[in-house]
């Protein structure tokens, strides 16, 4: 859960239920100070994107609060929200991509494609790993996001 506040023009979201990482948590468990929790994506349309993504994880935002959108996503909130300076789709889609991971990503990507999503790449395994898939899509702003096999313990490099 995020307690948002606003100061001026920006928007802040402060975790409120869930310890920070450095917070009674072992050594072990703290691999790095920063934990991102939480994803801002501005839009020309927010509302546009939040009724995209509300089909995508079939639910309503968690958060509504004067045109902004917010949806937790894992350990992650994602927020759409309104900024003067965005227009239009994003001109540069391959720059920054956001992962959502499920076991069934062949089934996950014939389920979103079935709600019009652009299909960036269909499924396709990563590399060598047999068990590790990846498809990608755009949202209705040109926002790729991907589908992926879930990382494994085993699959981190320490």
């Amino acid at each position: 859960m995020f307690d948002f506040q606003r100061n001026g023009d920006s928007l802040r979201a402060e975790s409120v239920d869930s310890p920070r990482p450095d917070a009674g948590s072992s050594e072990k468990e703290v691999a790095t100070m920063l934990d991102l929790r939480s994803i801002l994506v501005f839009s020309a349309d927010p509302k546009k994107l939040s009724d995209f993504y509300k089909k995508v994880f079939q639910k309503d935002p968690d958060w509504v609060m004067e045109g902004y959108y917010g949806f937790n996503a894992g350990k992650t909130f994602l927020t759409f929200g309104p900024h003067d300076k965005v227009r239009g789709k994003n001109p540069n889609p391959d720059r920054m991509m956001y992962n959502f991971e499920t076991r069934d990503v062949k089934g996950e990507f014939e389920r979103i494609k079935g709600l019009g999503a652009q299909v960036v790449a269909e499924p396709y395994q990563m590399g060598e790993n047999a068990d590790g898939w990846i498809a990608t899509f755009a949202d209705p702003d040109g926002n790729y996001f991907q589908l992926m096999t879930p990382w494994e313990e085993e699959h981190i490099e320490k």
